[in-house]
């Protein structure tokens, strides 16, 4: 037998680097774990988060037109039917020749094909089952087609999961 001294038994040593880094490393899965169940709870909130109980209703205009859009359900996928109404200054409403919607999500650089709205009468147009792929802040444009000219009026939308 050789002669050794005996090893002290208690907590590392500071200026010990294997030991801290073997701190760390013991910690890690429970830090991944934890940032899991973080981003799993997110995304469960932001999914069942309530919207508003009715259709959104929107109201913006031109120098030429009042326009008012209605959305049924501002909700990713079929957003229901989406419904136009058109007057000019005096409050008349307004028949266009061709009405579309465009939306757009700038921020994300999405865009989804135009849609043509169907005259429903004097000034009321109709677009039906409008599905808006993700969630966010969209940015829809009611582009009209009139005989004194094109016009078009950007409305804010909110779209939830």
């Amino acid at each position: 037998m050789t002669d050794r001294p005996p090893v002290a038994a208690g907590p590392p040593s500071a200026d010990d680097p294997t030991a801290a880094h073997r701190q760390v490393l013991a910690r890690r899965p429970v830090l991944a774990v934890l940032l899991g169940v973080a981003v799993v709870a997110a995304g469960l909130v932001w999914l069942l988060w309530p919207t508003p109980a009715g259709p959104v209703v929107l109201t913006a205009g031109s120098d030429r037109h009042s326009v008012r859009l209605t959305v049924d359900q501002p909700r990713v996928g079929a957003a229901g039917a989406w419904l136009v109404e058109i007057s000019d200054p005096a409050g008349q409403p307004v028949s266009a020749p061709a009405v579309r919607v465009d939306p757009v999500m700038p921020r994300m650089g999405h865009a989804i094909a135009p849609l043509t709205a169907t005259a429903q009468g004097p000034g009321r147009y109709r677009v039906d089952a409008a599905a808006l792929p993700m969630a966010g802040e969209w940015e829809i444009t009611v582009a009209i087609s009139g005989a004194d000219g094109p016009d078009q009026v950007v409305f804010p939308l909110l779209v939830s999961g």
